[in-house]
């Protein structure tokens, strides 16, 4: 890691240009309640370093409003990673990794913050990784087994295995699928089953947070405390945020749909 980069930062993976605008404004919701934060972003699309120099005939093939986007994706982060990846849930899996920082605080672009992360980060001093069961999944990798949701997590130096094992397993299962119906998967399978096995599998402390900390909006649940991470696709944060904590106690959230 180098020296100028903090042990503790963010990090956004984002798959095509539109999670990659997505991601844009996650970004800034995080940095109303943590300015000094440092941004990740790991992406299949290349952002140039500097866009001034691009050159005159590349300007004219991506056009005025590519460079634009060079120059507002490079304010967002701190740092853009480009790398290969598949499509849909697979780029995910592909771009996931601790080696960005000592303690990192993964983000889906359909995030938007509602308060300070960092004093989650405290909790790693005595878990691995820190995250939500999620509201919707069912036990279906083992009875019993608590489906975690993957969009807020919150890890440590010591999750190593327990991402190369959750790598493998999503490989594994895209190879059943196509062997099982006789042509490739489609890449945007869900990566949380591959997930919980590979929680299940690991010798990783795993620390189950508040929900409030992973707010589903679009999913019935029981809340207790002030909401401080929305997460779903939506044009309005600032009104769930305010219709979700209109009162603080414990209560029922009921989605819209």
């Amino acid at each position: 890691m180098a020296s100028n980069i903090p042990i503790t930062g963010y990090l956004y993976t984002a798959y095509g240009d539109g999670y990659v605008q997505e991601a844009v404004r996650a970004v800034s919701s995080l940095r109303k309640h943590d300015p000094t934060a440092h941004v990740t972003l790991v992406t299949d699309r290349h952002v140039h370093e500097d866009p001034a120099t691009l050159t005159s005939s590349v300007r004219g093939q991506e056009g005025s409003g590519t460079l634009r986007y060079h120059n507002v994706v490079k304010a967002a982060f701190d740092r853009v990673v480009v790398k290969e990846a598949r499509g849909g849930f697979a780029g995910k899996v592909d771009f996931l990794s601790n080696e960005y920082y000592g303690f990192t605080c993964y983000l889906d672009t359909d995030t938007y913050v509602c308060a300070d992360p960092r004093p989650i980060f405290d909790l790693l001093e005595h878990f691995d990784i820190c995250l939500v069961p999620d509201p919707a999944e069912v036990d279906i990798v083992q009875p019993g087994l608590t489906p975690y949701n993957t969009g807020v997590m919150f890890f440590g130096p010591g999750t190593d295995k327990l991402f190369t094992t959750y790598k493998a397993y999503y490989n594994d299962e895209l190879t059943l699928m196509e062997h099982l119906k006789g042509h490739p998967a489609r890449n945007d399978k869900t990566d949380q089953p591959s997930f919980m096995m590979a929680i299940r599998d690991t010798e990783v402390r795993v620390h189950a947070l508040p929900n409030v900390w992973n707010a589903r909006y679009g999913f019935n649940q029981g809340l207790m405390g002030e909401v401080k991470i929305i997460h779903g696709t939506a044009t309005d944060y600032k009104l769930i945020q305010t219709a979700m904590n209109t009162t603080i106690g414990n209560r029922v959230w009921e989605a819209k749909r």
